[in-house]
């Protein structure tokens, strides 16, 4: 870790920050005569790693006071994106409950580390949402490493979710509602309606021409009634490499539509993806699935798509036929015609199933047009 670092925390409120401090020490934090230290590593590490000088870092307080606002699509270069601007975040906040602290650290291994670490202390109460700069083993599904430079959105968060209620009830469309709220952060901005981001099952946004431009990673856990669900979100805002970024979309947007929108900040982005967020938990609460599939299959980039489908041992799917997927349909061709009930791919296949596929050991790759399986024995 590099000399000199610190985690910033930010409240809203004398309130949130009193909350997130008392979260913060119950989640492993400790104070000493120089301040308060936080461990960055997860719980999971081996015990004679967690005393390494160079995995703690001392935290900075501070409660925002909201000045009058600034120009909320200020724009920052990648190069000038190494703090965060709490100020121009919390004016763009609209959320009861989530984002209410912010941990925002320079560079850092994860912020899921961070959220690890939080998990199932009621941290999703007070709001906070932990953010970095720069990610040295930020993971994606899968395992694969999502590359982090200066100007991307990096942030997690945990959710906790009471098996009895509806989103309880079907955990797999806790991804899908965070990538909704993802592209809703923008295209639900006045104006940014026609900013080309899409969701590809079941956890990235892509836009049209299918690059990618940010990815969903949420894993979750359960003890006794409650879901824990831990959040992480990449998103490129204003860096072009190594894919493209959204502020190139903005750009776009306007040379197509003759507008002068104005860029997109990373805190923008994250208070709008929040805010968003929010509201669909509540409306997923009240309403159910049902409520919410419009909104999500309306960005979706795979309605009625054609699709060759690739079966090997242990597929994760559920036929809603009478017979399952036996050895001979190893190789086969389908139709997507939406989630289902619990939020799993619906796939039509050539011989009339209905497959419901999990996302968890399946796969989808959208340049070869091809769906990976793996089969049930």
């Amino acid at each position: 870790m590099e000399s000199g670092q610190i985690i910033r925390l930010h409240a809203r409120s004398k309130i949130a920050l009193s909350l997130a401090k008392e979260a913060l020490v119950s989640a492993g934090g400790v104070s000493n005569t120089t301040g308060f230290l936080f461990p960055l590593h997860p719980r999971s590490v081996e015990r004679e790693h967690q005393k390494a000088k160079e995995l703690w870092l001392p935290v900075e307080e501070t409660v925002v006071e909201l000045a009058a606002p600034r120009h909320p699509h200020a724009d920052h270069s990648p190069q000038e994106k190494s703090s965060f601007n709490a100020s121009l975040y919390f004016q763009s906040l609209e959320s009861d409950f989530l984002g209410q602290a912010v941990l925002f650290a320079q560079r850092i291994p994860s912020t899921v580390h961070i959220v690890d670490r939080l998990a199932g202390l009621s941290a999703d109460s007070i709001g906070i949402v932990a953010v970095a700069a720069q990610q040295t083993s930020g993971k994606g599904r899968t395992g694969n490493v999502w590359e982090s430079p200066l100007g991307c959105a990096m942030f997690s968060f945990p959710l906790t979710i009471p098996l009895s209620s509806k989103l309880g009830q079907g955990l797999t469309f806790v991804q899908h509602l965070v990538a909704t709220a993802c592209v809703l952060g923008v295209r639900n901005t006045p104006g940014f309606e026609d900013v080309d981001l899409r969701i590809k099952w079941p956890n990235d946004i892509l836009t049209s021409d299918k690059i990618k431009v940010g990815g969903v990673l949420v894993t979750s856990s359960i003890f006794r009634d409650k879901a824990t669900c831990n959040v992480g979100i990449g998103v490129n805002i204003s860096n072009s490499e190594p894919t493209t970024c959204l502020n190139d979309l903005i750009c776009a947007t306007n040379e197509s539509r003759k507008t002068k929108l104005e860029p997109f900040t990373i805190e923008r982005f994250i208070a709008r993806t929040l805010t968003e967020l929010e509201r669909l938990l509540k409306s997923f609460a009240a309403l159910g699935a049902q409520a919410f599939l419009p909104t999500y299959l309306k960005y979706w980039l795979h309605m009625n798509q054609e699709v060759n489908i690739q079966l090997s041992e242990d597929a994760v799917t559920d036929s809603h036929a009478t017979t399952e997927p036996t050895e001979q349909t190893e190789q086969t061709t389908g139709q997507i015609v939406g989630l289902d009930e619990h939020g799993f791919l619906q796939v039509k296949v050539a011989n009339g199933e209905q497959w419901s596929v999990q996302s968890d050991g399946n796969r989808f790759d959208m340049m070869a047009n091809l769906l990976r399986l793996r089969k049930i024995s």
